[in-house]
């Protein structure tokens, strides 16, 4: 269950600086990034302390614990520049968490390194995407006067990103191969078992049922009723909570990237 989170944690919280730049540093308001980046940080720091009491890789530990203070200072230094914060703490948000995503895998004895990669980034950005969106959505109410062209395009990005994941998950389960009561079979008869209940959650409410919630965010957003995408925001965020829970136990337990 350690293993779980410090996963679900670190995917999320270092993936999910790169969708602030989606907004303008002219247009970028100061407390939303500080508000987004002090979020990540601390997940980022929960991950940290949770993969050090699991035992995980002691180097890489003491790796991600130098990031921490590192990033703690610069949160402290550049409180009142949000833009270059931005610009310094992308990156060193990203290495932190590689740093305890690694060697979660690595304890989990993963087989396939690179396509478990692409899995965790389309999970992490997933989540990031809602997110983002349901943050910026409600932010409207502090800056009435935010041009309502951010939400839309990060509705958009939102959808894309759930679309690029449902085809990752359905092409995985059709063409790849996972152990399936004690024998090896192509991983799409796993709907077919006990084992695969969780998986059925994961993929049509929280995949399929997200991309319908996050088309209607889109269109919501283009009729300029940030209230009501956001409302839609909050139900999407949970689908895919569910489903980067979901697949990223599939991971661990069974090797399977979705």
């Amino acid at each position: 269950m350690s293993y779980l989170a410090v996963l679900v944690l670190a995917q999320f919280a270092a993936l999910y600086p790169l969708l602030l730049w989606q907004m303008p540093e002219d247009t970028l308001p100061a407390g939303f990034a500080r508000f987004n980046l002090g979020m990540t940080t601390v997940l980022l720091a929960m991950a940290t302390v949770l993969a050090v009491a699991a035992g995980l890789t002691p180097v890489l530990m003491k790796l991600a614990l130098l990031l921490a203070a590192i990033t703690l200072v610069l949160q402290s230094l550049l409180w009142q520049q949000p833009a270059r914060a931005r610009r310094l703490l992308t990156p060193l948000m990203l290495v932190w968490g590689v740093t305890l995503w690694q060697p979660v895998l690595g304890a989990a004895s993963i087989q396939a390194p690179l396509l478990s990669w692409i899995a965790i980034t389309l999970g992490g950005l997933s989540l990031g995407a809602v997110m983002y969106a349901m943050i910026l959505g409600h932010w409207y109410l502090n800056e009435a006067e935010l041009p309502v062209r951010h939400l839309q395009r990060a509705t958009a990005m939102l959808l894309i990103i759930l679309l690029a994941r449902l085809a990752w998950s359905v092409g995985i389960l059709l063409l790849t191969e996972t152990v399936v009561r004690q024998r090896l079979k192509p991983a799409y008869m796993l709907l077919g078992e006990l084992d695969g209940i969780f998986l059925w959650i994961g993929l049509l409410p929280g995949l399929l049922g997200s991309v319908g919630v996050a088309w209607m965010a889109r269109r919501t957003a283009a009729m300029q009723s940030t209230q009501s995408t956001t409302g839609l925001l909050y139900v999407a965020l949970v689908l895919v909570a569910m489903s980067t829970l979901s697949f990223s136990g599939y991971l661990l337990l069974m090797d399977l990237p979705l």
